[in-house]
């Protein structure tokens, strides 16, 4: 469900199985230019979230020698490797399906519904690539494809919100006042 340019499948390709050996999932990979520095992001995830910053500089100098010797990136480039901390990136159908009830955030290739950018609750997600989810926001839900989606993540301080309110217990006051009766 990545959606990855050329080279970019070629990085995947390398650093997928070193992840796999180090006991991680490669959870999503970007290269981004900010400020004219050109940065490839790599997001490293464990089944019990505990990626260390020692296990991102592990991984990073594994990977590193192997991306110059096979070439994949040409040029200048610096190397970032993190956990995917609270906002946690949504790529594969089971990230989402693990999410249900949560507010997330997710950018569309395509508009749906006059719309490219939703932040709302995930009320469903289906188990098949082929498939997609459904958010609401405001009242009204949208049916999002997982091919259309271009980037998805978690927004877990509102989603954090969303339970408390949710949680709340509901207080029932007796009206004080006169009694009509017999």
């Amino acid at each position: 469900m990545m959606h990855l340019s050329t080279h970019l499948k070629k990085v995947f390709e390398i650093a997928e199985p070193l992840a796999r050996t180090m006991e991680f999932e490669l959870l999503f990979l970007e290269e981004v230019n900010e400020k004219g520095r050109r940065t490839l992001r790599i997001f490293l995830d464990r089944s019990d979230g505990s990626v260390t910053i020692e296990d991102c500089a592990n991984f990073s100098r594994a990977l590193d020698p192997i991306l110059d010797v096979e070439g994949s990136l040409s040029g200048r480039y610096q190397l970032e490797v993190s956990s995917p901390g609270v906002n946690r990136p949504l790529v594969l159908p089971e990230h989402f399906l693990a999410q249900l009830n949560a507010v997330v955030e997710i950018a569309t290739f395509d508009a749906v519904e006059d719309r490219r950018h939703f932040k709302g609750r995930l009320l469903k997600a289906d188990a098949s690539p082929e498939q997609g989810v459904r958010l609401e926001i405001d009242h009204h839900t949208y049916e999002i494809k997982y091919q259309n989606i271009k980037k998805a993540h978690l927004d877990y301080f509102a989603s954090q919100k969303l339970e408390k309110i949710s949680r709340r217990p509901v207080s029932v006051r007796k009206k004080k006042g006169n009694s009509h009766g017999a």
